[in-house]
């Protein structure tokens, strides 16, 4: 068991918690916003273009989502942690870039064994493009992370609107003109790297790029390595169902499974920007440590219930959707059993930010693996059981595991500081279980019931104060 360090003294803690809403808020809006219009695109493609090319893209958007996701090796954190060192423009991030280019024949491999894994074949001029997309996507952090930390809220949520709007725009104009998946990949490609370039140089001049070789020695080694593994095997983590249910049970239901899970990274995608946030606030030593009317404490009471509240509105309404447009829902019951997990994933990315902040980045390690081991063996287990549905249960499995297993690494006052949201995170799990359930069998009244009991569980008092309060 961990020792936690005592809080600090500040006597500013509301002002610190709305300044952190409003960044993390703006960020997570703009990420998400932006990720929605270009998904709106992707699911729009069916309609206006083949099967095979809609299917293939698709792939290559998984492929791209993937492995820049399992390359991330915890470059966005150390290069926000490294634009705080002396030097000029891009001069204290220029490691970090010029290592992205050396990963690239590495990142090719993954990407081949990805799509190898999974059994489809790409054009070679889209597979070509992909690699292209997945580079640009690897380097957007490292300039968009540099610019936070120099106090930047402009550019990161600009660039990624106007990336994406292009983007979409390109995509359907490719597809109704069936110029084929080549041109479609090509097309959103060049506007991912279009806005790489733009935010690197809003860091600084590309005079200011070359590097020495004395110039890697500033990149912090063991800070590195800890968080690329947590970086991967969170990865891994997140992404083994999709693997597994695309291999077991074929591109096609790889694909619906796929576009359903994207309601898990849309949420994630607001989660992991509270995280930024959270552990730039631990690493300062600004978080409250374990003090109730901290950041990290505060967190916990507001967030949760907010994943539980998200998370209700995509089990009562995703068989609405599904009516009305189709694409949009492409299999109802495992998007209400993917929502199951959102209390779990909110509490989590909190807890695992604020102890990484405060350098316990080999405890999360640890932890990370743990949950990884009982994914695998649930996934296969549950997907052949029950299909999509299966992999469904495995990820909110996986994640009670690794909830379960915070609690256990946590120090006495963090136990202190975690108790009641733990007990409200499962509540709604499982009254949302429930609810999916019942309506799933056409329960309608026993899922109100539930729902009525996610209500409770969602405005049961903090220890602090009413979450309404702590937001204004």
């Amino acid at each position: 068991m961990s020792t936690s360090a005592p809080a600090p003294q500040h006597d500013n803690w509301n002002t610190d918690f709305s300044g952190f809403l409003r960044a993390a808020g703006k960020l997570a809006g703009a990420r998400q916003l932006a990720a929605l219009v270009f998904l709106g695109a992707v699911l729009a493609l069916p309609t206006i273009t083949s099967t095979a090319a809609s299917t293939q893209f698709v792939w290559a958007y998984f492929s791209v989502l993937t492995v820049s996701s399992f390359l991330a090796l915890g470059f966005e954190r150390l290069a926000g942690l490294m634009a705080t060192a002396e030097g000029d423009g891009l001069q204290p991030v220029a490691p970090l870039v010029v290592l992205r280019i050396l990963l690239v024949p590495i990142m090719l491999v993954v990407q081949w064994l990805v799509l190898e894994f999974v059994g489809v074949a790409l054009p070679s001029s889209a597979w070509v493009a992909a690699a292209v997309w997945t580079w640009s996507a690897l380097l957007e952090p490292v300039a968009f992370a540099a610019l936070r930390t120099r106090g930047d809220t402009n550019t990161e949520p600009v660039t990624m609107a106007v990336v994406r709007v292009v983007q979409a725009a390109a995509l359907l104009s490719a597809a109704a003109l069936d110029a084929g998946v080549a041109v479609m990949v090509w097309a959103v490609a060049a506007a991912e790297m279009a806005g790489a370039l733009v935010a690197l140089r809003r860091v600084g001049r590309w005079r200011t790029l070359p590097v020495r070789a004395s110039s890697f020695r500033a990149i912090p080694l063991r800070q590195s390595l800890a968080l690329a593994g947590i970086d991967v095997v969170a990865l891994v983590n997140l992404r083994v169902d999709l693997l597994v249910v695309g291999r077991m049970a074929g591109a096609v239901a790889g694909v619906t499974y796929g576009l359903a899970y994207r309601i898990v990274d849309a949420f994630n995608g607001i989660v992991g920007s509270v995280g930024l946030w959270l552990y730039a606030e631990s690493l300062n030593e600004r978080d409250g440590a374990t003090s109730a009317d901290g950041i990290r404490g505060r967190s916990l009471v507001l967030l949760p219930r907010l994943g539980i509240l998200a998370a209700v509105v995509v089990v009562v309404s995703a068989g609405w959707i599904a009516d009305l447009v189709p694409h949009v829902v492409p299999d109802v019951a495992t998007v209400r059993a993917l929502a199951i997990a959102f209390p779990l994933l909110t509490v989590n990315g909190i807890e695992v930010h604020a102890r990484s902040g405060r350098g316990r980045n080999r405890e999360i390690l640890g932890i990370f693996v743990a949950t990884l081991t009982v994914n695998v063996i649930a996934s296969i287990v549950f997907v052949g059981r029950f299909g999509l549905v299966g992999g469904a249960i495995a990820l909110v499995l996986s994640e009670l595991i690794q909830t379960v297993a915070l609690w256990v690494a946590a120090a006495t006052d963090e136990r202190g500081l975690m108790r009641r949201p733990l007990a409200i995170a499962g509540g709604g799990v499982l009254l949302l279980a429930a609810a999916a359930l019942a309506l799933q069998l056409g329960h309608v009244v026993l899922a109100g019931f539930a729902v009525a009991g996610v209500a409770v569980v969602v405005l049961w008092p903090g220890p602090a104060r009413n979450p309404v309060e702590m937001v204004t």
